[in-house]
């Protein structure tokens, strides 16, 4: 996977989305989606 940067903002939703699928991203704090972007 190809490092990615905060101007990726497709790419960092679709993993998210694969890391996490059960997550509805409405509800996430910004604390929680910070951590789980680092992450990536």
């Amino acid at each position: 996977m190809k490092k990615l940067t905060w101007l990726d903002a497709e790419d960092i939703g679709l993993s998210l989305y694969e890391a996490h699928p059960e997550t509805d991203p409405l509800t996430v704090r910004f604390t929680d989606l910070h951590k789980s972007v680092l992450a990536l």
